[in-house]
């Protein structure tokens, strides 16, 4: 590790570019073993569990927990600033959900393609969902309907099946991308010395 960013911080050098040691950070997994520290410029690179890489949280245990809350939170508040649209009556239910669509899911959704969920994030996602779904058309949980009815008005789908689609949509990408291309690699990347398929009695 410390060879490679040593290499890097030597070829950056040369056309006029300077790693800043303080905007770094290093994030390793529980395989790897070599806790030494690891220096760029001089100074020693931050060690941290989880950092925010293009707007999504990365984890060192592939956990995409704090992704998700952050993401819900983000959501919300985009939602609560159009809350005025909501709740305008000369803008038609189509036209809202449109924009939900576009707006509210998009950031809610950025990133969801990788990520690995669990039972309890999958419901927090879907309880958000549901819960704004429910506020667009004016919906109290009072009013005693479920959510397929209000799914049903909305034309809205689970975010089960929104994540399913997403990821449907992603693995096409990527098996129609080149050879040389990274994630075309991971993808029928195999671990040497595991053979797959069924076992041998």
């Amino acid at each position: 590790m410390q060879q490679t960013t040593s290499t890097l911080t030597k070829k950056a050098n040369k056309v006029g570019l300077h790693i800043n040691a303080e905007k770094c950070k290093l994030m390793t997994t529980s395989v790897w073993s070599d806790r030494s520290d690891i220096l760029a410029a001089g100074s020693v690179i931050e060690k941290v569990d989880d950092f925010c890489f293009l707007g999504s949280y990365l984890s060192s245990n592939g956990s995409c927990e704090k992704d998700v809350k952050v993401r819900i939170g983000k959501a919300a508040a985009v939602f609560g600033k159009m809350r005025k649209m909501w709740k305008n009556d000369n803008i038609s239910l189509r036209v809202k959900t449109r924009l939900y669509e576009a707006i509210i899911l998009s950031t809610l959704l950025n990133g969801a393609d990788v990520w690995l969920l669990t039972a309890t994030l999958a419901k927090r996602l879907d309880a958000a969902h549901h819960r704004w779904q429910r506020n667009i058309p004016g919906v109290s949980w009072k009013d005693r309907i479920t959510n397929v009815e209000v799914r049903t008005k909305t034309r809205q789908q689970t975010i089960d099946n929104i994540l399913r689609e997403r990821r449907l949509r992603w693995l096409g990408h990527v098996l129609r991308m080149d050879h040389q291309r990274i994630p075309q690699q991971a993808l029928y990347w195999q671990v040497p010395g595991y053979k797959s398929g069924p076992r041998e009695n």
